[in-house]
């Protein structure tokens, strides 16, 4: 698995960050053979001034230019090209991102039903390459650091292997330690995840444009920021002691390491005395034994310091591994004749993934072209789940579903969508221009006499025109000083307009009407009928008065269809349908 990550950050490297990827790789040499070379030059100039001996001189004189050129050379390059680097490593994110995005649009929609895959999507998004390009940069310098106690090593055996040996392991009880404090405290992160979490929302609350006015009225603010500090107080009382138990335990072991290095010192500095080695000898030695303790820490809290990107290169690895849906030029799809004649469910069922009962059950409906649909029923009854079949979203159903009389898993998922226009529950409210709001639903038109058409049709032109910039109007006051927020009446009309711009033949409306006041919802189911004469209409909602006079009514109970006609038919044959009715009704009677 370790090799398999260090492959994907190679690979990353290569493909987003080339320069910045070469760069490294050189200034890691560079620093590699000057640290190594920085102590051997010393040794040489003790040597020198000690014994007077002028043969050594142009090797030192060679070595310390060599050194100093390089760094030099390096650090000037460094600094002439930063405002490169920069644009460089932004334009490496952004391409990044793109990436991921682009992937998430071939991802079959399906997956995203999965909370742990869309856990996955999420984490992979919020990653900044400048994370997996650190785990890299770092992985660089702990090859050096090897390489470092792998010289140190070899040159102290070469003077005396006992003491080499001794000082070696005099470091294993502290390295063991910090290996175990990192462990201990990035356990202690992902505990604490939550309450940061907890904490940081805290905060958000007070910032959140309709949370503050609840708070206000509710009296609440000191309450949130009194919930906020005991969870402050309470991670700064974890977080202080499980630092003091860490500092007490590396005190502890740092003893041991610090008496061999003192000991070792005596025994080389009296070996220089009696003449065994140089005073340049005992330079070097005591300048490599310096760098060894630095060297194997960084190696050890490098092993669990990582275990973050480690994490998020997991998270990357199985998003991109994701299964895409299917294109239109794969070999086994077959073309969507075009213009809609009729969908049909023939003995279907579906069965979301990790769960064991089925949410659909042996459903077998036609809805055909021009026809007026709604579909109704409790919650949960699987009216939504319907429509995302019916949509192309879902491939693991059992049964049959055809478009045209065509098998749709035959068919790539674009010429499905082609078909639809969706007026979602929870459709988006974007930060963007009136005239933006309504062509997202299909950007690559922008035609503003039909922008403006699909409003007119929609009942939305004529408040269009009262804003301020009309139809240039931002539809975010967070964002935007002079824009402006719509009702959500006026949001369901740019739905509604949206999904008449996109002009697909078969419009799907997802409880659209659920927050609405009777007199706007009656306003808006009257808007869908005017200008959608001439579409297919899906129609879902719990409000049985919106969908009275429609051409067709399914019922839905239990993922089942339980009663299919019109409102008259289902007042006399359907109970399911009647007592839902009639129970709406009677509140209104009453109220």
């Amino acid at each position: 698995m370790m090799l398999k990550r260090l492959g994907f950050i190679v690979k990353l490297e290569w493909k987003y960050a080339r320069l910045a990827f070469l760069w490294d790789v050189a200034e890691k040499i560079i620093s590699t053979l000057s640290s190594l070379a920085i102590p051997y030059i010393m040794k040489l100039a003790v040597d020198t001034v000690i014994t007077q001996d002028p043969s050594l001189l142009p090797l030192l004189i060679f070595l310390i230019s060599l050194t100093l050129g390089v760094n030099l050379i390096s650090a000037i390059v460094y600094s002439a090209t930063v405002y490169y680097r920069q644009d460089y490593i932004f334009t490496r994110d952004v391409k990044f991102k793109n990436d991921l995005y682009r992937k998430a649009v071939k991802v079959s929609p399906e997956c995203f039903e999965q909370s742990e895959t869309y856990d996955t999507y999420a984490r992979a998004t919020e990653i900044e390459l400048d994370d997996i390009h650190g785990a890299f940069s770092s992985l660089g310098s702990i090859v050096f650091q090897i390489v470092s106690v792998a010289a140190v090593a070899g040159i102290m055996i070469s003077y005396n292997p006992v003491i080499a040996l001794v000082y070696l392991l005099a470091y294993v009880p502290l390295l063991w330690v910090k290996l175990h404090i990192q462990k201990k405290l990035h356990r202690f992160k992902v505990d604490t995840t939550a309450e940061n979490r907890k904490k940081d929302a805290m905060f958000e609350f007070i910032h959140d444009k309709k949370a503050v006015a609840e708070l206000k009225v509710f009296h609440a603010f000191d309450f949130v920021i009194e919930t906020r500090n005991e969870i402050a107080d309470r991670l700064k009382s974890d977080t202080i002691r499980l630092k003091a138990e860490n500092e007490l335990k590396l005190n502890a072991v740092d003893v041991i390491p610090g008496l061999v290095y003192y000991g070792a010192y005596i025994v080389y500095a009296m070996a220089a005395i009696a003449g065994t080695i140089t005073y340049g000898d005992l330079t070097f030695l005591v300048t490599a034994m310096g760098k060894y303790p630095n060297s194997l820490s960084s190696i050890g809290i490098w092993i669990t310091s990582q275990q973050d990107n480690f994490f998020m290169m997991d998270k990357i690895m199985a998003f991109m591994d994701l299964p895409p849906e299917r294109e239109a030029e794969g070999e086994d799809c077959s073309p969507l004749t075009a213009g809609f004649e009729s969908l049909s469910l023939k003995d279907v069922s579906f069965t979301y993934p990790g769960n064991e009962e089925e949410t659909l059950k042996h459903l077998d409906v036609t809805i055909r072209r021009g026809e007026k649909t709604a579909i109704v029923g409790q919650n949960g009854s699987g009216k939504t789940t319907t429509v995302k079949l019916m949509l192309g979203l879902f491939d693991s159903y059992d049964g049959c579903y055809e478009i045209n009389n065509t098998d749709v898993r035959t068919v790539s998922h674009g010429d499905v969508y082609r078909m639809f226009s969706p007026v979602m529950q929870d459709y988006v409210k974007y930060p963007f221009s009136v005239r933006e709001n309504i062509e997202i639903s299909d950007c690559a038109k922008h035609d503003a006499q039909q922008v403006e058409t699909a409003s007119q049709r929609a009942g939305a032109d004529e408040f269009i025109r009262q804003l301020e910039k009309g139809y240039e109007t931002n539809l975010n006051k967070q964002y935007d000083p002079e824009g402006t927020d719509l009702s959500e009446g006026q949001w369901h009309k740019i739905a509604l307009a949206r999904a008449l711009y996109q002009d697909h033949e078969v419009v799907v409306f997802d409880e659209p009407t659920s927050s609405l006041d009777p007199i706007s919802e009656y306003e808006f189911v009257q808007d869908v009928k005017t200008c959608m004469a001439d579409k297919t209409v899906l129609f879902i909602t719990h409000r049985l008065s919106s969908v009275v006079d429609f051409d067709r009514i399914l019922v839905f109970e239990d993922g089942r269809i339980i009663g299919d006609g019109n409102h008259r038919d289902l007042m006399e044959n359907c109970e399911v349908y009647r007592n839902m009715f009639e129970v709406q009704a009677s509140r209104y009677r009453e109220g």
